[in-house]
């Protein structure tokens, strides 16, 4: 069986993290107390003016298993056995012993270690609440609004310098790529086009989230995709606080002129969307649909 210096070095080997403090004020009549922590939060005490118990965090589901299987496991020191268990260490098998502490250790380290915070932009791509005046953000904003005007003010007959700099702007693109000018865009790089894609005139993105389009796709004037959410609450508006929904769309669609199309959208293959329309919800395959909100109105054979 494990002394009580033993524990002490077992204990504070488990990691470079372990704290150890005496006494332990929580508890009355703790001045004898021995207290081990892992992330500010103790995994295990024991009294050293009365070495009979060594409390221990452990998993609920594990503890009834533990006690019926183990004469030296019971009931805590001055603690709510819900989430804690009680070890003899007189009779505790000194393997039990460290499995134990281990186990009480890592429980306690998992939950309360400090997980990296996550960006604005991570935040924002994967769907959650984000700080839309984030300053990274707002600096890749007014990046792209000055390659958008530098696009835009090319000659329109410059071929090759329109398909080059919409290369740039783009999350993906190809030598058919073929966008008319004007065309604006948040971020760009969240926007992906398949192949010989073609929008005309005024096509407008809010690609806060990946805005995906597939092969043989022609848009029609005026087009606006729009990924970015806001709250219908006037007082979290104010907070600037937002999040985004991605749009899908599939291969050989023809997107009719001054459709809009909100956030979280997919239109399947072989679309057809009725010019003016605004699409606020799923298309289905091989369908033509139209109005506000848009609804399918012939299926195709």
């Amino acid at each position: 069986m494990m002394n009580v210096e033993e524990i002490r070095e077992y204990c504070l080997s488990l990691g470079s993290d372990v704290e150890e403090k005496l006494p332990f004020v929580k508890f009355k009549n703790g001045e004898g107390v021995l207290v081990f922590y892992v992330c500010g939060h103790m995994f295990c005490f024991f009294d050293l003016n009365d070495f009979q118990v060594i409390s221990l965090k452990c998993q609920p589901e594990r503890i009834d298993e533990l006690k019926a299987e183990y004469d030296c496991i019971g009931n805590p020191y001055n603690e709510s056995p819900k989430h804690w268990i009680g070890l003899d260490p007189h009779t505790s098998p000194d393997d039990l012993t460290r499995d134990l502490i281990r186990n009480s250790y890592e429980i306690v380290k998992a939950k309360y270690t400090k997980k990296k915070m996550r960006t604005e932009r991570e935040k924002m791509l994967a769907g959650e609440v984000y700080d839309a005046c984030d300053a990274e953000l707002l600096e890749d904003l007014n990046r792209v609004k000055v390659l958008c005007q530098q696009y835009n003010n090319l000659l329109p007959t410059d071929f090759a310098a329109r398909n080059k700099m919409i290369r740039e702007i783009l999350g993906q693109a190809d030598e058919d790529t073929f966008i008319n000018q004007p065309f604006y865009c948040d971020y760009g790089k969240y926007i992906r086009v398949g192949k010989r894609f073609f929008a005309n005139f005024g096509f407008t993105v809010l690609d806060e989230a990946y805005v995906t389009i597939g092969d043989d796709c022609f848009l029609g004037p005026g087009v606006h995709i729009y990924c970015a959410c806001h709250s219908t609450d006037p007082r979290e508006r104010k907070t600037r606080q937002e999040w985004a929904k991605p749009v899908t769309i599939g291969n050989d669609v023809w997107i009719g002129g001054n459709v809009t199309i909100l956030p979280g959208v997919t239109i399947g293959d072989n679309c057809t969307i009725g010019a003016g329309s605004v699409v606020t919800h799923d298309i289905p395959a091989n369908t033509i649909a139209a109005g506000n909100p848009a609804k399918v109105i012939k299926t195709l054979d």
